[in-house]
């Protein structure tokens, strides 16, 4: 395949554009470690801020919806039983 000049002119452009834009990521990347661990520093958990952040990227559909299956898991597990709501369940169900 021939390049032509105004092609490497281009193809030259495109790549002095990307290699600035992962530059620019790997600097964010740091910037982001540094937040995280001026968190950490702070006493944040930084697994639940993640989790924060992962469902604010969620619209409320979304949300709603996976809330719903992780508590579907979570009572077919028998995890839910020992929450004050899976107690309160338990009592009403059992009329104790």
């Amino acid at each position: 395949m021939n390049i032509g000049d105004n092609s490497k002119a281009q193809l030259q452009n495109l790549v002095d554009r990307i290699e600035a834009v992962e530059l620019e990521m790997d600097s964010l990347k740091e910037d982001r470690k540094e937040i995280f661990l001026e968190a950490k520093n702070q006493g944040l958990d930084l697994k639940a801020l993640r989790a924060v952040l992962r469902i604010r990227k969620q619209n409320s559909t979304e949300r709603e919806t996976h809330e719903s299956i992780v508590a579907q898991y979570m009572s077919a597990l028998g995890m839910l039983g020992t929450t004050p709501l899976g107690q309160a369940a338990i009592h009403r169900a059992t009329g104790g």
